[in-house]
């Protein structure tokens, strides 16, 4: 199975990464199953061969700049297109910090329909818009 995966900054692709990938097997429990680098192939596109792919397992993938210069993370799942579907919305919708009830709202593509709400928190576990130090899916 080929996996490919869009790599950007403010928009633009971006060149000259180190992407890693981390390959999870789901079956009785989620167990890392290979790892790698992926390979540029231009414009912002990275890309690895899962060799050992199977069509009777599920996997769980997850792309990542080592260094974080690009904006995003990609993550995949096999289980069906809809939860890329779901990704690709979060990734290139609006999101918005709503200061009064300290939670991240995450848009469709269509920068309207609310997907999903996330309540931010600081170091100390306290709802906080200033010093985030995680968000819990509402």
């Amino acid at each position: 199975m080929d996996v490919v995966a869009y790599f950007h900054k403010d928009g633009d692709g971006v060149e000259g990464l180190d992407i890693s990938i981390e390959i999870y097997r789901v079956r009785g429990g989620v167990v890392l199953y290979e790892s790698g680098v992926m390979q540029s192939v231009g414009d912002g596109i990275y890309y690895y061969n899962f060799s050992n792919y199977r069509d009777i397992d599920r996997y769980f993938i997850v792309c990542k700049d080592i260094n974080k210069v690009s904006d995003n993370v990609i993550v995949y799942n096999d289980t069906g297109s809809e939860k890329v579907h779901g990704v690709y919305s979060i990734e290139y919708g609006r999101w918005r910090i709503d200061k009064d009830s300290k939670e991240m709202v995450f848009y469709d593509t269509d920068n309207e329909t609310e997907l999903v709400r996330f309540s931010l928190r600081d170091y100390s576990g306290n709802s906080s818009v200033d010093m985030v130090a995680e968000r819990v899916r509402k």
